[in-house]
């Protein structure tokens, strides 16, 4: 059941990023991308082509998207590309504008006396909100259209600049001479994500459980002989998974808080020796729990890169109780068996959590590692003293003894995330 618990929420948080992924715009540089690995992997290998147009109101936006597709095209290198400079003399001579409409029989004509044998062609038109941009490829013999393209482009500072309006507040772009780079995902106010792996847990046994395995110790065997041993509780490695929310408030510092689901399971083995008799007693417990930590968070986006460190405290709310089992074997003189199953309620924990990531910008977000460690404060305790019997011994006629607390509790998550910018600053 569990298992199936923890698949349906390894779905649910990737269909959540999926979702958000999805639903947004790509930008300019990625459409055109896009469009010409559609239409070199459709025409056939070497085939020659002339980028021949783009309509727009801007020519500098014309210039841009006809310059980013021949990149384009020859960076896939199926195909041949028509220089820019044979177009430019041919355009001389037939005084079209590259910015505008060309029917498709001058295209037709263009192309024969360049040698293309295919004509490329595109258009922006503004739909409101963003913008879709269009990619058509006819063949120069039959004017037949081979490819056809488009793509929804968002807007933001790159768009505006290359129409010749005012960029976005804060647009956080680098612009250069024939050269812009978009930088939006940097400038957002909030930044939300999901992350999704796994975390080897420590534990260390507590002064109160110590001090009741010597207390067993007495009640057990009484004599000076006695061997006594035990290991510290194994450490174990549990399903973490988490939702993350971040408040930037400069283009570094932000407030960041998420829920975080993880896992504990833990055992402990008593061995207790006199002669040819024997004790084993293993404590084992396992429990779920709701981290939701409060972090101060420093990032730094050089390029297509995220870097980050944070710190803070979290609280650990537990998720129902915690499953304990007590098992005691007794070998030798007086064979016999205890065994104590029970849920327990803790109390919740405070504690504190470091860590760092580095992550790459993918599409609208950024795809990151993410490496933290987290600590209790205080050994994980007990609502109500647990009472546990124990015969035999000196302790005879005084059978129950008492447990607060067993271990605290540190964590060492590492986690695969997606996060996007919402909103802009």
């Amino acid at each position: 059941m569990m298992k199936k618990r923890l698949l349906g929420l390894s779905i649910l948080l990737f269909w959540m990023a999926g979702g958000v992924l999805y639903a947004q715009d790509i930008t300019l540089d990625e459409a055109i991308k896009t469009s010409a690995e559609e239409i070199g992997s459709k025409l056939r290998s070497g085939v020659k082509v002339v980028v021949l147009n783009f309509r727009s109101p801007s020519v500098r936006f014309s210039d841009y998207a006809l310059d980013e597709m021949m990149t384009e095209l020859v960076k896939g290198g199926k195909v041949t590309v028509v220089d820019r400079a044979n177009l430019e003399l041919i355009q001389q001579e037939m005084q079209f504008q590259m910015s505008g409409e060309v029917s498709d029989s001058s295209a037709q004509a263009i192309g024969q006396k360049l040698g293309a044998q295919s004509i490329i062609s595109g258009s922006i038109e503004d739909m409101g909100t963003n913008y879709r941009i269009r990619f058509r490829t006819i063949e120069v013999e039959t004017a037949a259209i081979q490819v056809l393209t488009s793509v929804n482009v968002r807007k933001n500072s790159q768009t505006a600049t290359l129409m010749g309006e005012k960029p976005p507040r804060n647009a956080g772009r680098t612009l250069r001479e024939g050269s812009v780079t978009d930088d939006d995902w940097k400038h957002h106010i909030l930044y939300f994500g999901v992350r999704l792996g796994g975390a080897p847990n420590f534990y260390k046994t507590s002064d109160d459980f110590n001090d009741f395995h010597s207390k067993l110790k007495g009640i057990h065997y009484s004599f000076a002989d006695a061997n006594f041993d035990w290991e510290d509780t194994y450490n174990s490695f549990g399903f973490n998974g988490a939702a993350q929310i971040a408040l930037q408030l400069t283009d570094i510092f932000a407030i960041q808080t998420e829920f975080m689901f993880t896992q504990d399971e833990g055992e402990i083995n008593c061995i207790i020796e006199r002669g040819m008799s024997k004790i084993e007693e293993k404590f084992i417990y396992s429990y779920n729990s709701l981290l939701i930590p409060l972090l101060a968070k420093l990032t730094f986006r050089p390029q297509n890169i995220s870097i980050a460190g944070f710190g803070g405290v979290y609280f650990s709310i537990p998720l129902g109780t915690m499953n304990f089992d007590y098992d005691r074997e007794v070998y030798g003189l007086m064979d016999g068996n205890y065994t104590l199953s029970k849920e327990m309620d803790i109390e919740t924990a405070i504690g504190f959590m470091v860590g760092g990531s580095v992550g790459l910008k993918a599409g609208p977000g950024v795809v990151f590692v993410d490496i933290r460690f987290a600590s209790d404060f205080k050994e994980t305790r007990f609502k109500d003293k647990e009472k546990i019997k124990a015969y035999g011994g000196n302790y005879a006629n005084t059978d129950i003894i008492t447990l607060e607390s067993i271990f605290t509790r540190s964590k060492l998550p590492i986690t695969i995330g997606y996060e996007i910018g919402l909103g802009k600053r």
